[in-house]
């Protein structure tokens, strides 16, 4: 396109050349025709003008010096000589720059006309633009408005705006009447009326507030009083509205009703404050943790043990490392479980007091979906030190009854089965038929002697005092044995001394009792004891043939079970029990072997 305009430019100033010497030349000619007191000097400049105009600077240049020189050749050779001979060439020179001033100026003002019009036409179209620009604007600004009131008049909240000083109410959203019960006209004829609805302990906070509203700081909780007396709660936010050149220039917030909410609020807080009361007004201890094992909540019955605050920290942050790991351990069998489980643990406190608690602890989440244990612990230690009294009266009892049975009742027997044995003579040498039977009756004394001689050596196990546990376990093996014909075995690993004696004797009496239930009531054919070391722990295993504890009448919630669980904590082990029915029980005690040392 620019080409072709150019092309049809250059020749459009070919064309004016040849045109403007064309005039030339017939201005010439008419000189020419014309009596020599007549000049057509002047007429030149209509083809000069011509060409300028039409063809531009150059062309009228042309044009000019063409026609300068043709006037020249006129006075030279046509028009009689001039006084001086040097007249046509100044002539030449004074004609040549008028016309060539005369060409500038038609081409400056053919110039200057196109780019007024080119200008008139751009401006136009400018014109026009911003024209349509403006309407467009403003018909996006009523649109805006349209929707800025549509949304103002619907909201639930009070919307508003007023000036910087706060001495105009620009605009306030009709929810102004149904939260306040004022009218809107009202808060336009006075800004400040909706300071005075405010109740009296709020309203110098919230006006001393409201004057760094500018500085976008204003977010309020206050409460109204409406004209029938009823109180609302209010949430007020106000943020500057700035111009474009960054100055602040109005005042816009949000006021909301959250009666509703802060009623909620209240009403949790209320329960809340209802459970911290009950939670701390009695013995149990109670807790929260979180996954991570941090404390989210404590009671003050757990608080009072410590002198710094709990929350946040662990329980190796308040126990020792193997009371804490233990701890650490139960919550998360709970946590995999999603069960409710029951511990028994025995802690010491920074007093310097060991307690013994019973644990119940829980899984749950929260409304965000978070993972907690909570705990509710009882504390034991009055019924434990009862517990491990009347078990000392008890193994005391069996072993002064074990003490009677072997000294007293057995050797009361011998005496009896001597006289009898006796008799026994005295029949026979007097071949009387009553000898076989008392024969009879000196057998039955002797099976009694050996029966009591067992039972005695069960309630008082002489062999654990003198010899160890192996031993005395070994012996009392044999007795089941001989009892209820049941085979029972003690195994050994290897020899473990244990130098504490009631730790020895109360894993005596668990075995005892578990071997006692297998042979009575699971019916067991073969009975296992197994002693030996395991990962830093003494272990000792009673496993059995029987049907199993689910058939054994409630057995596995009975007493006997409970005193074992009793012994196993009481010599800081565990005690664990596995049974499955017709494949037989399994009980594994393990005790960690520095208890089992002298002076642990």
């Amino acid at each position: 396109m620019d080409l072709g305009n150019a092309w049809l430019k250059r020749r459009a100033e070919s064309w004016m050349i040849l045109a403007g010497l064309a005039g030339v030349l017939l201005v010439d000619l008419l000189d020419y025709l014309t009596p020599t007191d007549v000049r057509f000097a002047i007429v030149y400049l209509v083809p000069v003008m011509a060409s300028a105009w039409f063809g531009g600077l150059r062309a009228g240049i042309i044009v000019a010096l063409a026609a300068a020189i043709s006037r020249l050749l006129l006075e030279v050779f046509i028009y009689p000589a001039l006084p001086h001979a040097w007249a046509p060439y100044l002539n030449l020179i004074v004609l040549s720059s008028a016309f060539s001033v005369v060409a500038v100026l038609a081409s400056s003002m053919r110039y200057l006309l196109e780019r007024s019009e080119e200008r008139v036409i751009q401006r136009t179209s400018e014109l026009q633009k911003e024209i349509s620009e403006r309407k467009r604007v403003e018909v996006e600004l009523r649109a805006s408005e349209q929707c800025f009131r549509q949304l103002t008049d619907n909201i639930k909240g009070v919307f508003w705006m007023t000036n910087v000083e706060k001495s105009e109410m620009i605009y306030i959203s009709p929810g102004y009447e149904t939260i306040w019960g004022r009218s809107c006209q009202s808060l336009y004829d006075s800004p400040q009326s909706w300071v005075e609805a405010i109740d009296l302990e709020d309203r110098a906070r919230v006006a001393a507030a409201a004057m760094n509203q500018r500085d976008g700081l204003y977010d309020e909780q206050y409460r109204i009083i409406r004209p029938d007396g009823s109180c609302r709660w209010i949430r007020d936010r106000g943020f500057p509205v700035y111009d474009s050149n960054g100055k602040v220039y109005r005042i816009a917030g949000i006021a909301d009703d959250i009666t509703v909410e802060r009623e909620a609020e209240a009403a949790v807080a209320e329960k809340e404050e209802r459970f911290r009361l009950f939670m701390d007004n009695h013995s149990l201890i109670a807790f929260i943790k979180d996954e991570a094992g941090r404390y989210q909540y404590v009671n003050s019955t757990l608080q009072k043990f410590f002198s710094f605050p709990l929350l946040g920290k662990t329980s190796f942050d308040l126990f020792p490392a193997e009371v804490a790991r233990r701890l650490q351990e139960n919550d998360r069998l709970v946590l995999e479980s999603g069960q409710t489980l029951e511990f028994t643990d025995s802690v010491a406190f920074p007093d310097g007091r060991v307690r013994d608690w019973i644990n119940y602890r829980f899984p749950f989440r929260d409304s965000s979906g978070g993972v907690f244990v909570g705990c509710l612990s009882v504390e034991i230690t009055k019924q434990r030190r009862l517990e491990r009294q009347l078990l000392e009266i008890s193994d005391r009892e069996q072993a002064r009854i074990g003490h009677d049975l072997h000294d007293e009742l057995c050797q009361f027997l011998v005496g009896i089965l001597f006289h009898c044995q006796d008799l026994c003579d005295d029949l026979r040498r007097a071949r009387r038929p009553e000898s076989a039977a008392a024969d009879q009756i000196a057998d039955l004394i002797n099976s009694a002697i050996t029966q009591a001689r067992q039972l005695a050596r069960g309630l008082f196990p002489v062999l654990l005092e003198r010899e160890g546990l192996v031993p005395a376990l070994q012996e009392f093996a044999l007795g089941i044995k001989g009892r209820f014909k049941t085979e029972c075995s003690v195994q050994c690993d290897n020899p473990v001394s244990i130098e504490q004696k009631f730790v020895a004797n109360h894993l005596y009496r668990i075995t005892q009792e578990a071997v006692n239930n297998a042979a009575r009531h699971a019916r067991a054919q073969r009975i296992t004891i197994h002693v030996g070391t395991s990962d830093s722990n003494l272990e000792l295993a009673i496993t059995d043939d029987g049907v199993g504890m689910n058939n054994n009448g409630g057995q596995k919630h009975g007493m006997g079970l409970h005193i074992m669980n009793y012994r196993a904590h009481s010599i800081g082990g565990t005690l664990e029990i596995k049974s499955r029915h017709e494949q037989g029980t399994s009980i594994v005690c393990r005790v960690p072997l520095d208890k089992i040392k002298a002076g642990s």
